[in-house]
């Protein structure tokens, strides 16, 4: 790739000598290239620099530990269990006549209605956010 985008470049250079670029216009332009990587490599500096800043001051461990340390169990149970209410009244009155339907001719012979699965009330715990081990 590094090759290819020098001969690319250096065609692109040609063309434009070719053309009547001149040396003002040249200067110009690799100045303005020169600014543009400069730019580029701080942000990505900086990145890096920040990403370190967290890593040392376990920011991402307290943050982990933060998540895992809510109360959310009474909530998820209340939840899991209103889904598998309406599940279940779905399958106690919708269905049944729902699957009447293929008797009454609105819906293909064959036609098969899925019910809903159940939903588990048990959360799986947050073991490593960081993959470290």
């Amino acid at each position: 790739p590094t090759e290819g985008g020098a001969i690319g470049a250096f065609i692109i250079f040609v063309m434009a000598l070719y053309r009547g670029m001149r040396w003002k216009q040249m200067k110009e332009a690799l100045l303005e290239t020169a600014k543009l990587t400069v730019m580029i490599f701080t942000i990505i500096w900086g990145v890096l620099i920040y990403v370190r800043f967290l890593g040392f001051a376990k920011l991402p461990d307290a943050f982990s530990d933060w998540i895992t340390g809510l109360e959310i169990g009474r909530a998820l149970s209340s939840s899991v269990s209103s889904y598998n209410k309406a599940v279940g009244s779905l399958e106690a009155r919708v269905l049944p006549s729902a699957r009447k339907f293929e008797a009454m001719g609105v819906v293909a012979t064959g036609a098969e209605l899925a019910t809903p699965a159940q939903v588990e009330s048990d959360a799986r715990q947050v073991t490593d956010l960081l993959g470290d081990e």
